[in-house]
């Protein structure tokens, strides 16, 4: 079924007309989710299990989570469609020692419905598929570096937070109805959403006399990078495989967005998006492949060079004498040491601590495999990276499928483009201490509902090849 081919130039068109009951049908509850009304309050009771953590700390997401979850379950996948959107509301509020966001506990409340469905024989699918194994074995490990860390309750906490992003967030969005119509909602809110946060940046900006490094809506710029990064890539995604009519309001929603990413002036963000619009590119495109690559790198290179940080900070009028190329460089060279003195254990999850000068200490190496390096040891890194690589395999094994159903195809490209430009971007910069992840896992989960969606297409061709010569 061709789900991402609507005629029409409006927003309906784009999302699709919201389903209604017939004339003189009986009301019921499930018809207020359907109009939007469900799902602003089941917004507002993950904001409410948030506030709750912050007043009582994590231990109130146990019975509160427990009755929402209970609550919502046979509204599960509805609900899952807003998870990537969500992801674009401020981030920044303190549980005990984790940053939690309305999306991270949205994510808690849902998965543990989908997990009761599987346990149960209601849910016919394989959670996580091909990526069962890297992921798994990634949460186990980093629960077990407990056993051999300073502190052994950070292990506990950093697996904790590592399920819900990598376990949940990966399983949810692979869950989504294979018929592409909940997909193609989401989709199209993170790119709408983002949207609204670049006109937040880009206003911002404006108002503080600012060009670049734009701090707006509480979230740090890189912070905003990363997101704004997501809504520009998928929305390039949607775009490659929409018609022209419609497109005109993803197009100016995906150039809203691609401004206000470079108001942010996270050069991590930027380097992330070029590099997965590159990727993108190899793989929407085969004959693309080396013109895309060479592009990439060199874009990525530039990015890097042609505005180095004390450009950067006259841009943004701020002080660069503790530049943030120099916060890399001694955050990474303490990283290299803390992975070299224990290469096969780590330190354990949430037990590296780097020492920036003039600026105290962080607990990333502004690198995500050095930090997993760090932390949990070469195994840690390479199950990380494993994780990745298989999402990019399904991404790659869907687009170059000459069967895929268009929305396959679209989810791959999201999915890969989220994966890589959240990925990238954390080679530069935090990743999990940001309450980010669970974005870029979602795009990995995505990869894996494009192959669901194949094979279902596929059964449905072949169900109806036997009916036709039956």
């Amino acid at each position: 079924m061709n789900t991402f081919g609507p005629r029409g130039g409006s927003l309906t068109a784009i999302l699709g007309e919201p389903t209604r009951g017939g004339q003189g049908a009986a009301w019921r509850p499930d018809m207020l989710l359907r109009h939007g009304g469900g799902t602003a309050l089941a917004a507002l009771g993950a904001a409410a299990l948030a506030v709750a953590t912050l007043r009582y700390g994590p231990v109130a997401l146990v019975p509160l989570g427990a009755l929402f979850a209970v609550a919502l379950s046979g509204y599960r996948r509805r609900l899952t469609a807003w998870l990537l959107p969500l992801c674009l509301l401020p981030h920044g509020m303190l549980a005990g020692s984790l940053y939690v966001s309305v999306s991270d506990v949205l994510a808690v409340v849902l998965g543990a419905p989908l997990l009761l469905d599987r346990a149960m024989g209601r849910h016919d699918r394989a959670l996580l598929g091909a990526l069962g194994f890297p992921a798994i074995a990634f949460v186990i490990w980093t629960a077990a570096s407990a056993l051999w860390a300073a502190d052994p309750a950070a292990p506990l906490i950093e697996a904790t937070q590592r399920f819900t992003f990598v376990i949940l967030g990966t399983a949810l969005a692979a869950s989504l109805p294979s018929d592409g119509r909940l997909l193609r909602r989401s989709l199209v809110l993170l790119v709408m959403g983002s949207a609204a946060l670049a006109m937040i940046v880009v206003v911002t900006g404006i108002a503080e006399g600012r060009l670049m490094s734009v701090y707006a809506a509480g979230m740090h710029k890189n912070a905003l990078g990363y997101l704004l990064s997501y809504g520009v890539v998928t929305g390039v995604a949607l775009l490659w495989h929409r018609p022209t009519a419609g497109s005109h309001w993803l197009g100016a929603a995906t150039a809203l967005a691609g401004a206000g990413l470079v108001v942010s002036g996270s050069r991590g963000a930027w380097v992330g998006a070029v590099v997965a619009v590159g990727l993108m590119s190899a793989l929407h495109r085969p004959q693309w492949r080396w013109f895309a690559v060479t592009a990439a790198a060199v874009g990525a290179t530039l990015l890097l060079t042609i505005l180095p940080p004390a450009q950067l900070g006259a841009l943004a009028k701020v002080d660069v004498a503790n530049s943030t190329a120099d916060v890399r460089i001694q955050t990474w060279t303490q990283g290299l040491d803390a992975a070299a003195s224990r290469p096969l254990l780590g330190a354990g999850a949430g037990n590296f601590t780097a020492d920036v000068r003039s600026q105290g200490s962080q607990v990333d190496p502004n690198n995500v495999l050095l930090l997993a390096a760090a932390e949990t040891g070469i195994p840690g890194a390479l199950l990380l990276l494993a994780i990745f690589v298989t999402g990019f395999a399904l991404a790659a094994r869907t687009l170059g499928a000459a069967s895929a159903p268009p929305d396959a195809r679209v989810a791959a490209l999201a999915g890969v483009g989220i994966a890589a430009a959240g990925f990238v971007h954390a080679q530069f910069d935090m990743f999990w201490t940001r309450s980010l992840a669970l974005a870029t896992f979602i795009g990995i989960g995505l990869t894996l509902w494009s192959q669901t969606s194949m094979q279902s297409n596929k059964s449905d061709r072949e169900l109806t090849k036997m009916q036709a010569t039956s």
